[in-house]
């Protein structure tokens, strides 16, 4: 799926976020221990899974 990179910067300007497209890239999908390690850095309070065949998957 191709994303039009002006849709990109115009949900970063939304948000009013910093855009650093230095080292930018996404060619492919993060496997399970990046994504698990993305979340314990990010700690969010809810994670709602959304493509997964193992909808019960909780963290320690």
């Amino acid at each position: 799926m191709e994303i039009d990179f002006n849709k990109v910067k115009n949900w970063i300007n939304h948000f009013k976020l910093n855009l650093i497209t230095e080292g930018m890239h996404g060619s492919g999908h993060a496997n399970g221990s990046e994504i698990m390690n993305m979340v314990k850095e990010i700690e969010p309070e809810i994670l709602y899974p959304i493509h997964t065949e193992k909808r019960k998957c909780l963290m320690n």
